[in-house]
C-alpha cells in the first residue's frame, strides 16, 4: 500500500466506490459457467475478494483523515492536453472557452424566457400519476 499515500480526500473515496466494484465483479466471476468446477480458480477468486474486501476497510478507515484537494495544477494539464491528446489548447484557453459557453447558455434560456414571457408558469408535476401520459408520449415517438 505505499502508492496510497495522498492527501486527496476525493481521490480516497473515489478508490473505495472502484474497490468496492472490484469485490462485486468477483462475485460475478464465481458464478460464470466452468468456474464452480475448478476448485483452484474459486479458491484464488475467494482470495482475492477477501484481500478486497480488506482493502476496502483499510481505506475506508483511512478515507476521514483525507482532507487534502486532488489535482495536477494547470501546467501538468496543459502539457497532458497538447501532448497526449493533441489538443492545441492550455488550461486558460478551455476555462474561456467554458465561460462563453455558459454565458451563451444563459443567453438562450433568458431569450426563451422572454420569448415565452405572456404565457402562464408551468407548474411543477409532483406525482407520477400527472407524469404517465407525458411518458406514455414520450415513449411512443
Amino acid at each position: 500500500m505505499q502508492n496510497l499515500s495522498g492527501n486527496a480526500r476525493d481521490l480516497w473515496v473515489t478508490g473505495i466506490r472502484d474497490i468496492r466494484t472490484q469485490a462485486a465483479d468477483l462475485q460475478t466471476i464465481l458464478g460464470l459457467p466452468g468456474v464452480a468446477g475448478d476448485d483452484e480458480l474459486v479458491t484464488a477468486i475467494q482470495n482475492a475478494n477477501t484481500s478486497t474486501l480488506e482493502l476496502v476497510s483499510w481505506l475506508e478507515g483511512e478515507a476521514p483523515m483525507k482532507n487534502g484537494p486532488s489535482g495536477i495544477g494547470k501546467e501538468n494539464y496543459t502539457w497532458y492536453q497538447q501532448n497526449v491528446h493533441l489538443v492545441p489548447l492550455t488550461w486558460n484557453d478551455e476555462v474561456i472557452l467554458l465561460k462563453l459557453e455558459l454565458a451563451r447558455a444563459w443567453s438562450a434560456l433568458k431569450l426563451e424566457e422572454h420569448r415565452n414571457r405572456d404565457l402562464p408558469q408551468l407548474q411543477a408535476v409532483n406525482s407520477p400519476k400527472l407524469m404517465t401520459p407525458w411518458l406514455n408520449k414520450v415513449s411512443a415517438a
